[in-house]
């Protein structure tokens, strides 16, 4: 290739990178997603609260999740904490295979050394921002002891959840025997964030300084003290709804992402998984446009939707003839103008008979989009009292005088 082709190469690059990052420039809608989703082999766009699944392309592809994996590793070293008694404070021992020069050729390191003071906290961020396979090694360590036990305490972890195409061989990313789907990584973070919310201020630092003094202590010294990393996750840099999770990359993935965002009462988690690397960043700055617009297509043509039931039936017996019928609390779903449109109702009651106290459900009511069922929600009536005596025996005779013949 000569000269001339290098540099009209590099330029088509440049301007392509810049292109993805300003592209806030025009809206988000499925034709830009569908032209940019040939870069990617796999996608998944959910909403968070409703499961739902916004956009996708294969998403049942088995992949090898690279540091995705790390979200898992995080998630069953929490767990292990958590029936451990171990505290954020907690003092991780470093151990040899623990230590970035024993680690394998190419890994992400937040590069822990044996003797370092380093603590359970500093290691999740080392984990989430540095992507430290180093780091990986230590926790695995530190919560049960081993390699080998941790990793199987990962796989029950995701096979408990119900997510039966992830599975794991080492904590760290970096074998290409790691396996996920895009769609089961998209529950997974719901599963994760929902139990550890806290993490997400973790997933979402920008930067990550370690080692420092204190972790040296008074006998080591580190060529990398005060090295501070960047996050690779770029929305955390440029998209403001932007709050985690995490990258990942090794030769047999391509580079992945997933990253959760949140507008108003909506949180999105985007999966991108497979982006070729190229040149000058274009695939790490590619797998963040993807998810970007993914986010704003979500956030532009989807809203919260509170789906309150009310109707009035019959009631025998009662001082009413009739009795209202509600859900007491909306029953929320992630819908399009138009989608909002074509919701139909249906319900089942059983007979009313007064008293009616109000407090117990008296039917439900089944929420469709055209034929898919949403959900349902129960139906609580007004309370009404019994008639009295005199009362019932009046309304018989003004029945029965009222009726046509």
């Amino acid at each position: 290739m000569n000269s001339i082709c290098v540099i009209k190469k590099l330029l088509i690059t440049l301007f392509l990178n810049f292109f993805l990052l300003c592209n806030d420039l025009f809206a988000a809608n499925l034709a830009e997603i569908d032209k940019l989703s040939k870069y990617a082999k796999s996608i998944v766009l959910m909403d968070f609260d409703t499961k739902r699944i916004l956009y996708s392309k294969k998403p049942n592809l088995v992949f090898p999740p690279a540091s995705l994996t790390k979200i898992v590793t995080i998630y069953t070293a929490l767990i292990e904490a958590e029936k451990r008694n171990i505290k954020l404070k907690s003092i991780v021992p470093i151990s040899d295979s623990a230590s970035y020069y024993n680690a394998p050729p190419n890994s992400s390191l937040m590069f822990l050394e044996k003797g370092q003071i380093v603590n359970f906290e500093e290691i999740l961020k080392g984990l989430s921002v540095s992507s430290g396979n180093d780091a990986s090694i230590a926790i695995a360590e530190f919560v049960v002891g081993n390699l080998n036990s941790f990793v199987n305490l990962m796989n029950i972890n995701v096979l408990n959840l119900g997510l039966f195409n992830m599975h794991f061989v080492e904590p760290s990313g970096y074998s290409s025997e790691n396996k996920i789907t895009a769609l089961d990584m998209a529950f997974f973070i719901k599963s994760y964030v929902e139990k550890f919310k806290f993490m997400l201020n973790v997933h979402s630092l920008k930067y990550f300084v370690y080692p420092k003094s204190k972790n040296l202590g008074t006998t080591l010294s580190s060529k990398f003290l005060n090295l501070k990393q960047k996050n690779a996750n770029l929305l955390i840099h440029n998209y403001p709804y932007s709050d985690g999770i995490k990258t990942g990359y090794i030769k047999e993935s391509g580079l992945n992402l997933v990253a959760t965002a949140k507008k108003g009462e909506i949180r999105l988690i985007a999966v991108v998984l497979g982006v070729e690397k190229g040149i000058n960043g274009f695939g790490e700055n590619m797998r963040a446009s993807i998810a970007k617009n993914l986010f704003e297509y979500g956030f532009n043509e989807y809203s919260k939707f509170p789906l309150i039931v009310k109707l009035r039936e019959k009631v025998y017996n009662g001082t009413a003839d009739t009795v209202a019928l509600f859900s007491k609390e909306p029953f929320y779903y992630i819908l399009t103008k138009d989608e909002f449109d074509k919701i139909n109702i249906s319900y089942t009651v059983d007979k009313l008979v007064a008293p009616l106290s109000g407090d117990m459900p008296v039917g439900r009511a089944m929420i469709f989009l055209e034929n898919e069922k949403l959900g349902d929600v129960a139906l609580f009536s007004e309370k009404v009292n019994k008639l009295g005596f005199w009362q019932g025996l009046y309304k018989s005779f003004i029945n029965f005088f009222s009726r046509e013949y």
